[in-house]
């Protein structure tokens, strides 16, 4: 009797362990479908900050992947548009010339 209460236990634990797999998988699937869904507009908003933004300094870049934004969702394009595409290029200089500006206040 003790070897199959053994059994039902480790089978008990292993369809525990198969069924937070399956949610794992199935969170990882639904976060690739919202990939997917923004990948054309994230795509945009990349090659924007690579091709038009390099020398610029952070206050025009806001200013223009704002603009771009608001023309992505004018076309109902989806964009994940995470702030960080701001920070793209921003060269040593200027982020430690911002680093003493905000020191000041």
């Amino acid at each position: 009797m003790h070897v199959v209460k053994d059994r039902v236990q480790r089978s008990t634990s292993l369809l525990q362990s198969l069924m937070g797999e399956r949610d794992r998988w199935q969170r990882q699937t639904d976060a690739f479908g919202e990939q997917i869904a923004t990948l054309v507009g994230d795509v945009l908003l990349s090659s924007v900050m690579l091709s038009y933004l390099g020398m610029f300094d952070q206050e025009m870049r806001t200013t223009v992947v704002n603009q771009v934004l608001n023309r992505l969702q004018a076309a109902k394009i989806p964009v994940c548009g995470t702030p960080l595409f701001q920070e793209c290029g921003t060269s040593l200089e200027e982020k430690e010339k911002e680093e003493k500006r905000e020191r000041k206040h």
